[in-house]
């Protein structure tokens, strides 16, 4: 029963700030929605560090140093708040890719952190594309939560040559 009240409650909120966006701010109301919700994910992620360091710190890092560290074409295990994620990453000349294949605990918002990393370093290095490749579609213990996260982000299922099903989802930052 409150988890019920609490959705119709959410859903007031949601048409009355879509209401208002599009009254004050001529938006349309989705777009106020996403700017809400934007400014949500901030907050929480503020307070989120990536192996201990803030977005800000890791982005003074010097790029052939980061480079090294990061975009070397190994897989590297590293903590985003409580989570631990498998990960791989790599940049070519207009495209950064982030390969996650497993993400254990978490759920204080490691993925929209991620995606501000990911898009503070791809404006910082002119690319003009952020892919993101998901293995989470066949898990022996799905992530629900992951799942509904990544949908709603707009990530699909999608079967990649030599690598299987993922979410797949191509931000593009023009």
């Amino acid at each position: 029963m409150e988890n019920d009240c609490l959705g119709k409650v959410e859903e007031v909120i949601d048409n009355n700030f879509s209401r208002v966006g599009y009254d004050l701010f001529n938006l349309d109301d989705d777009s106020f929605i996403k700017f809400l919700e934007n400014k949500q994910t901030e907050k929480m992620t503020r307070k989120i560090k990536i192996e201990g360091y803030t977005i800000d710190e890791l982005l003074t890092v010097p790029q052939d140093d980061f480079d090294a560290l990061i975009f070397n074409d190994d897989s590297l295990v590293f903590s985003v708040g409580s989570a631990e994620i498998l990960g791989k990453f790599s940049v070519t000349d207009f495209k950064l890719t982030l390969e996650l294949a497993q993400i254990d605990g978490g759920g204080e918002g490691a993925l929209p952190l991620i995606s501000r990393l990911a898009k503070r370093l791809a404006k910082d290095r002119n690319l003009v594309e952020i892919e993101w490749v998901v293995h989470a579609v066949h898990c022996k213990n799905p992530n629900l939560k992951l799942r509904r996260v990544l949908l709603k982000r707009g990530f699909e299922i999608q079967q990649i040559e030599n690598v299987g099903e993922v979410y797949y989802l191509c931000e593009n930052l023009d």
